[in-house]
């Protein structure tokens, strides 16, 4: 975790001349790789039965009675199906690595006109929510006083052209009565 002088400097390249940094902060890092552990424990299954199939077909076609063996076309073709079905299982395996890495690269800041919400890496994505963004707060506080904050909600079509809604929050933050306090006052806004 950044020290606060460390977020601001962060953070300071995307605010605007007259606003006032009143927040900064950052995910807890830990406590996102643990929200991503159904898909850790589901791509456990999801490996595990890719390899056995995987495995159970080389030791059925080791002798195989196609030309070329498993290495040959009928063989190949396999593999090549077989690959993203095992590439998927790897990421479910990683995601808890990549949410905790992500926690690390992602930051919060309210200021005196907006939230931001900015993730860093390779390169850099600034979230910028306006007073006409954020509607109802809802907050769901841990016994040591962090949690989550959800101050908007996004509507979006699928891919099957469904309207869906995804809520807009600031995840695993300390002191999140503090911040739902902040944007209530500046954003005169109640649940």
């Amino acid at each position: 975790m950044l020290l606060n002088h460390e977020l601001h400097s962060v953070v300071q390249p995307d605010v605007e001349s007259g606003e006032q940094i009143l927040w900064v902060g950052q995910p807890n890092a830990a406590r996102m790789a643990v929200k991503s552990i159904g898909g850790f424990l589901f791509g456990v299954g999801w490996t595990w039965f890719t390899v056995a199939f995987i495995m159970g077909w080389m030791s059925h076609n080791s002798s195989s009675q196609w030309p070329g063996g498993i290495w040959g076309f009928g063989g190949l073709a396999f593999y090549l199906f077989m690959t993203p079905f095992l590439i998927v299982g790897l990421a479910m395996l990683a995601s808890p690595l990549l949410s905790y890495q992500q926690g690390l690269r992602t930051f919060y800041a309210i200021t005196n006109q907006r939230i931001l919400v900015i993730e860093t890496g390779k390169s850099r994505k600034v979230q910028s929510y306006g007073e006409g963004d954020i509607g109802n707060l809802e907050r769901t506080e841990q016994p040591d006083g962090s949690g989550d904050l959800t101050f908007a909600k996004q509507h979006y079509k699928d891919g099957d052209g469904d309207l869906r809604t995804r809520d807009i929050k600031l995840v695993g933050i300390a002191q999140v009565r503090t911040v739902e306090n902040i944007i209530r006052e500046v954003f005169k806004k109640s649940s």
